[in-house]
């Protein structure tokens, strides 16, 4: 037996019942119908508003792909940028060097000799 015919068979003695039972147990099945029915409406009706939002915002991240990506790559093409920046100020010592040579701190001979870290060492006291 499936699950139509059996449930057919279901509502025939349930409808064959209720002309035994009492008045008032009627009435209050009827109201406890009624109240299930509209909380069940009720419920469904917040689910439906939930599941079109959540709808609206893949609809949008789908139409805004494109752009979405593109902001995302300028930022990250940004960060790497202000990363290098950072990096490469602090272990640049020309300016120093070139500084120091032409406020007269550093000797010409100070460019012919290869280790110019001895004399960087001893003038920046």
């Amino acid at each position: 037996m499936n699950e139509d015919a059996f449930a057919k068979q279901l509502v025939k003695k349930l409808d064959a019942g209720l002309t035994e039972l009492r008045p008032e147990v009627v009435e209050r099945l009827e109201s406890a119908r009624f109240r299930a029915r509209d909380l069940a409406r009720l419920k469904s009706h917040g689910h439906a508003v939930h599941s079109a939002h959540g709808l609206a915002v893949i609809g949008w991240v789908r139409q805004h792909r494109t752009g979405a990506v593109g902001m995302l790559l300028v930022l990250l093409l940004g960060v790497v940028v202000a990363m290098w920046q950072a990096s490469s100020n602090g272990n640049d010592d020309t300016a120093d060097v070139d500084a120091a040579l032409l406020t007269g701190d550093l000797p010409v001979n100070a460019y012919l000799d290869n280790h110019l870290n001895k004399w960087t060492d001893g003038n920046s006291n």
